[in-house]
């Protein structure tokens, strides 16, 4: 008689014969020219591979599916010319989108992506850039029941005229954005970069850098929403509204990085937040607007190895290294040089840089 666990184990290995991998090349040599013409060829849990090149396509996903870059980012590129959205994820099915990119994707909230109606998605190793928003965000997640994880994602350059340029959730949705890029994006409304409206977000060794709102909060913005931030670092960002970071309900604050806000202080709140071990400095309106410093934060220079190439590495003095107050390391990154910068660091793209950190 066949156990339970063994009956489970020939049922996912079942399940797994019958995927098929589905294979994209422009050049004709593979199974489709487009992915929307593997898409339509595909059923619930194949995955589809696609070869580098430029696709100019508006995809619509309503079953589990893999989309996965044969050579990763940036060799795929999803194209909305200006023109259209990208992509559209919906329904209560499993996705994983890797080493993709989005790009040039125009429309009104989002522009680029939008997940919702109890879709669980993984986004690995995607990059969404120069995206423009009509409404608000590149990528939406809204709706209970929807999930997105976005690791070793970049938002570079995204634009929009409402809420936030790069990422918005609602409705109930949970995201996690883990060891993430967030930088040079810009809005017109609340906040240059990530904004979350009665939803859960967490966000984890990410990198805030450059992104600029002139009303509203210039990196991230909580409202009616909970989560965790913790292990970021927020660099010249502008939110002469509201600071770097605006935490307007229940959120965990701790073990960041704020520096250099050009217009506000490093972080603006609203409500009571649990805050520890956070590092303070050079921000226009001070660490804090209008509080003290909480439990182990502290405002001082945080030693970065050289910021001027976008080097965020703590120098071996950063106060923000474990054996300074308590607090383990502080910020996205640890100890990357012996001398504090500037150091050379030679023409490094974005994707060299982020891997010259892990």
């Amino acid at each position: 008689m066949m156990t339970f666990s063994r009956i489970f184990a020939v049922l996912i290995l079942s399940c797994s014969a019958m995927a098929a991998t589905i294979l994209v090349d422009p050049s004709g040599a593979g199974d489709h020219t487009t992915i929307n013409g593997a898409l339509a060829a595909s059923v619930s849990g194949d995955i589809i591979q696609i070869m580098p090149g430029v696709y100019p396509e508006f995809i619509d996903i309503t079953h589990s599916i893999t989309l996965d870059a044969v050579g990763g980012r940036p060799s795929v590129t999803i194209d909305g010319e200006s023109i259209r959205r990208i992509m559209n994820i919906g329904g209560q099915i499993d996705v994983t989108l890797r080493g993709l990119r989005f790009a040039r994707a125009h429309g009104v909230d989002p522009s680029a992506l939008l997940i919702w109606q109890q879709a669980t998605v993984l986004v690995d190793d995607c990059e969404f850039v120069d995206n423009v928003t009509i409404g608000s965000n590149a990528v939406h997640v809204r709706h209970l029941g929807t999930s997105a994880t976005f690791v070793a994602c970049d938002f570079v350059r995204n634009s929009c005229s409402v809420h936030s340029a790069a990422l918005s959730l609602s409705n109930d949705a949970y995201v996690l954005l883990d060891d993430c890029m967030i930088a040079d994006n810009t809005s017109l409304g609340n906040c240059g970069a990530v904004n979350t409206l009665g939803a859960h977000l967490d966000v984890m060794g990410c990198l805030f850098l450059r992104n600029s709102s002139p009303a509203g909060a210039g990196a991230l913005l909580y409202q009616s929403s909970v989560g965790v931030v913790s292990g970021n670092t927020f660099h010249d960002n502008s939110g002469p509204g509201s600071g770097s970071v605006r935490l307007d309900s229940f959120v965990t604050f701790t073990h960041n990085i704020v520096t250099s806000d050009r217009g506000g202080a490093g972080l603006t709140l609203n409500t009571t937040v649990i805050r520890s071990c956070n590092l303070y400095y050079d921000n226009a309106d001070g660490p804090v607007e209008d509080e003290s410093l909480g439990e182990l934060e502290i405002n001082a220079d945080p030693l970065y190895c050289d910021y001027t190439v976008d080097d965020y590495q703590l120098c071996m003095i950063s106060p923000a290294l474990p054996g300074v107050g308590g607090c383990g390391i502080i910020g996205a990154f640890g100890q990357g040089c012996a001398n504090c910068g500037p150091i050379p660091n030679e023409n490094m793209n974005w994707g060299d840089l982020k891997r010259s950190f892990r």
